[in-house]
C-alpha cells in the first residue's frame, strides 16, 4: 500500500499527501522543509496527511501558516476526516 511505501522512507519532517481519504488518490511526498505549504483545493485538497515517523505537521488556519492552530498530526497521521485548514508546516 501506499502508506507501507512511506513507512520505508522515513525521514522525520517529510510528508506524504493523498487526495483520498485512506492514503489513496493522487499523492505525493514533500521532503523535510521549514516552509510553508498551501493545500491544493476543491478535489485537489488533502483528504489524507501522514508525517513521517519522528516528525509531526502542524495545520494552520490562515495560507500563510499563521492564526490559529487547527490540528498537529504525528506519525501515523490522519487518513480521513481532516479539518478545514489554510496552511501546513511539517
Amino acid at each position: 500500500t501506499p502508506h507501507r511505501h512511506h513507512q520505508r522512507r522515513g525521514l522525520p519532517g517529510a510528508v506524504y499527501i493523498c487526495t483520498m481519504p485512506q492514503f489513496r488518490g493522487i499523492c505525493g511526498w514533500v521532503m523535510p522543509s521549514s516552509e510553508c505549504h498551501i493545500p491544493g483545493t476543491g478535489t485537489q485538497a488533502p483528504q489524507s496527511i501522514g508525517p513521517d515517523p519522528g516528525g509531526f505537521c502542524v495545520l494552520y488556519e490562515k495560507a500563510d501558516c499563521t492564526g490559529n492552530q487547527v490540528k498537529q498530526l504525528q506519525f501515523p497521521g490522519q487518513e480521513s476526516n481532516l479539518p478545514e485548514f489554510g496552511g501546513i508546516k511539517c
